[in-house]
């Protein structure tokens, strides 16, 4: 079943670092204070991006 594949797919989810970083990750997004905070930075990076697309389309001269 696991033939062919590397020794680190074998391994249970718990005793694989990098998987456990990212549980942790998604259980700070999943705690609504932690979910909060993540939706106001994302709100405020879109919103940011919005804002300098439109100050691009503003600036952009006007062909007639």
């Amino acid at each position: 079943m696991f033939e062919g594949r590397p020794a680190i797919a074998r391994r249970p989810p718990e005793y694989r670092p990098e998987l456990s970083a990212l549980a942790q990750a998604v259980s700070v997004e999943i705690h609504p204070e932690g979910l909060s905070k993540v939706t106001a930075a994302v709100a405020e990076q879109r919103m940011r991006s919005m804002a300098d697309l439109l100050i691009q389309l503003l600036l952009k001269p006007i062909k007639p």
